[in-house]
């Protein structure tokens, strides 16, 4: 049994050298090698050289195809063994995709002996590699005799992208179709995203949104990812810039994810939609532009391009969820919309998780996810242009409805001239009558000799009458006046002991008592004319709705509102009412108590007091506190003070 053993442990080198060859025949133009066909070796120290590894060979394990060494700047080393039928071609080549690999050398049997190198990826200018234009980015030319197997090593460095691997063994006639196909299917999704991006910019011109910027990168963003995993821009743009070329890849990809999260910010306004998912979104944008930053400080990028990936695929029901909720936010175009971002989300979503290496990092589901992401911008400039028209026509709408507002402003406008003008000849042929009769009853007073009381009375109730009827005509021409052009007082000092003794003795009878209280040197700047109005018709309000027997109080005294200093003239009196009066309402135009309609008027005396405040940049308001059986009411004019400064 010892023996056994012993013979088992001497063949275990042969054994880790056993290895599927790779038999190429000449009924196959291409063949795909599988996980038992290819080898590979990790070199975390990045040191080991071909000579090293024919001399003392690592330990070679099976390859999954395609491989995915994940974000790393280890060494893979891939060890093939070929072997060719009579009937097949002399002449292969093997082509490493995707193209967006940094380093990447061949190591076949020279026909002098040894091994010949051959390099290619991202640190290669593509003008020093003639076989690039003519079979695809990464492909190698491999000489396969006859007899017995030969061994092919492939080294492999990526120092900015993921270490993915797929590797196929075509002949020459085979490679150059399939380059010609696959040139035309990315002439097709290049060309449609430039053409998207062109119509964002037209987009950007027309509507001035900062989300259509955000959509021109993520257009931007995809093509740049497109062209670099395919190699045509290291072919035919940048063949003498092959750092340039090497970071195409990555700077793709961070611009396509990072504008994504941002345009699905500005363009759905997440903030308010859907804060649970703003802060998400904005940490992809983040997370986005740290990997972007990350490209130029040596290693950093293979750590943060990792973790952006894995958010990546984390986030992706967020984004379909937001997806599926504009269909129901009255949103234009939604449906289309949905149904594009579904086909992208399955199809980039295979990719993350290709990239994450939890499935086969197949080169078809990268295929997909760029078919997925074109059809989903296509869909998406459908939803767009939906959008857009539903714009135009509530533009259209709203301008319609700004023509017929127009209109009847106009017509409101000379209505009220027309209005103004009958009222300015109504009030002129009412006031020569008052005038006349205000002057005969003068006159008969002055007749009178004989003292009587009740034709006194009589006197008296007609001149009142008539005072009441010229203060209401000069109410309701004031009103119209300032309604149709806005109040430009006339500021000048006014010394506010005679004035309101003055004006209480033109409104207020002898026979009712009025306390006026003056602080020493109150001076107020205003418009004389306009404050006797103001102040008349709070007399008047308040002999209207107070008992006849109660007293008045008007005072005058300095006084602060909102830091400014200033001077309130406050006029006190009674007022007999069952319930709280609502004191807000008396400002209104046209307000008037519906329990004592026999109280003359038009509603307008507070409402003119109110708007002659505003025009002195004061205000006017009313309290209510009770007083036994009545109310003790306070109105309030406040006016700035002289030192304040006032807007004429």
């Amino acid at each position: 049994m010892s023996k056994f053993f012993l013979i088992f442990l001497l063949c275990l080198p042969f054994l880790a050298e056993a290895q599927t060859v790779i038999a190429l025949r000449g009924d196959q133009s291409v063949h795909l090698p599988t996980s038992d066909e290819v080898e590979v070796w990790r070199d975390s120290a990045r040191d080991a050289t071909l000579e090293r590894i024919i001399a003392a060979p690592p330990a070679f394990k099976p390859a999954p195809m395609p491989f995915n060494g994940g974000y790393t700047r280890d060494v893979h080393w891939f060890r093939l063994r070929l072997q060719r039928a009579g009937d097949a071609p002399k002449r292969w080549l093997l082509t490493v995709k995707p193209a967006y690999l940094d380093d990447i050398r061949l190591y076949a049997p020279a026909p002098g002996g040894g091994y010949a190198e051959q390099r290619a990826g991202g640190r290669v200018a593509a003008a020093t590699r003639p076989l690039d234009k003519a079979y695809g980015s990464n492909a190698f030319t491999l000489d396969v005799p006859d007899g017995e197997p030969q061994v092919v090593y492939l080294r492999l460095q990526t120092v900015s992208c993921l270490s993915i691997v797929e590797l196929s063994l075509a002949a020459p006639e085979a490679q150059a179709a399939r380059l010609g196909f696959n040139n035309l299917l990315l002439g097709v999704i290049t060309g449609a995203l430039l053409a998207i991006s062109i119509n964002a910019v037209i987009l950007w011109y027309w509507l001035r949104q900062t989300w259509c910027l955000w959509f021109l990168g993520y257009a931007l963003g995809a093509a740049l990812l497109f062209l670099a995993r395919d190699g045509a821009a290291m072919r035919y743009g940048l063949t003498h810039w092959p750092a340039l070329a090497a970071v195409l890849a990555p700077i793709g990809s961070c611009v396509f994810i990072g504008s994504g999260a941002l345009f699905f910010i500005g363009f759905f306004d997440i903030r308010r939609h859907f804060p649970v998912f703003y802060r998400i979104f904005l940490g992809m944008a983040v997370l986005s532009g740290v990997a972007l930053l990350s490209l130029f400080i040596d290693d950093a990028y293979v750590h943060w391009a990792s973790w952006l990936m894995l958010y990546s695929l984390l986030s992706m029901p967020c984004f379909l969820y937001v997806a599926w909720r504009v269909t129901r936010l009255n949103f234009s175009g939604g449906r289309f919309f949905f149904a594009g971002y579904l086909l992208n989300c399955l199809s980039s979503t295979s990719s993350l998780l290709a990239v994450n290496n939890v499935i086969p990092a197949s080169m078809n589901a990268h295929s997909f996810s760029q078919w997925g992401v074109l059809i989903y911008l296509l869909f998406f400039q459908h939803s767009i242009y939906q959008r857009v028209r539903s714009v135009e026509q509530q533009q259209r709408e709203a301008d319609l409805r700004a023509q017929v507002a127009e209109r009847l402003a106009a017509s409101e406008m000379q209505r009220r001239q027309e209005q103004a003008m009958f009222l300015n000849i109504v009030a002129h042929e009412l006031k020569t009558p008052l005038a006349v009769i205000d002057s005969a009853v003068q006159t008969l007073e002055s007749q009178a000799q004989d003292g009587n009381p009740l034709i006194a009375s009589r006197h008296d109730r007609i001149r009142r009458a008539v005072s009441n009827l010229n203060n209401l005509l000069e109410n309701a021409l004031s009103a119209e006046r300032y309604d149709n052009a806005p109040l430009q007082p006339r500021f000048a000092p006014i010394a506010l002991d005679r004035f309101l003794a003055e004006t209480v003795r033109r409104i207020v009878s002898e026979t009712r008592v009025c306390d006026i209280r003056i602080a020493p040197g109150c001076v107020c700047v205003a418009d004389r004319t306009l404050i006797h109005l103001a102040l008349s018709n709070l007399l008047v309000n308040a002999l209207k709705y107070s008992p006849a027997d109660s007293p008045l109080r008007l005072s005058a005294a300095p006084e602060m509102r909102a830091a400014r200093p200033g001077v309130a003239l406050s006029l006190d009196n009674r007022y007999a009412h069952p319930h709280p009066p609502d004191c807000a309402r008396w400002f209104t135009k046209y307000y008037r108590q519906h329990e004592q309609p026999n109280i003359e008027g038009l509603g307008l005396g507070l409402y003119l007091v109110r708007e002659i405040a505003c025009a002195h940049q004061g205000g006017a308001d009313a309290r209510a506190e009770p007083l036994g059986e009545v109310w003790l009411i306070s109105l309030t004019l406040w006016l700035p003070h002289p030192e304040t400064e006032i807007d004429t």
